[in-house]
């Protein structure tokens, strides 16, 4: 149901709400009613966290990765999982930069074996 009213509140600025409600089998009440409810407790727990995350992302230089981190959480007494926080740097668009590779690359090819010239 959330779904729905998360369209309508999306779409509000092209067409009238109580048409999209008419349209979509919804009661202009209820999207009222959904609009103006507080965030649950774990979109609360979620945004705090996400707010713990993104420094130590960004102090890491954006090389710490989900076990990193919540290894680092573990630290400052919060208590997640790695799926957790690897769900809430997805959301957030965090992704980890991987460390360039230096010097020369090892061969893929080594001479006498089938295939290699």
């Amino acid at each position: 149901m959330s779904a729905k009213f998360a369209f309508i509140d999306a779409e509000k600025a092209l067409y009238s709400i109580m048409k999209m409600c008419a349209w979509i089998g919804v009661s202009t009440s209820g999207y009222d009613e959904w609009r103006d409810r507080p965030p649950s407790a774990t979109a609360q727990r979620r945004g705090h966290l996400a707010t713990l995350i993104e420094p130590i992302f960004t102090d890491s230089d954006q090389t710490y990765g989900h076990r990193r981190i919540r290894a680092a959480l573990a630290r400052q007494g919060e208590r997640v999982t790695p799926e957790l926080v690897r769900a809430i740097m997805r959301e957030r668009g965090l992704n980890r930069a991987s460390p360039a590779r230096s010097g020369p690359r090892p061969p893929t090819c080594r001479p006498g074996r089938a295939g290699c010239t």
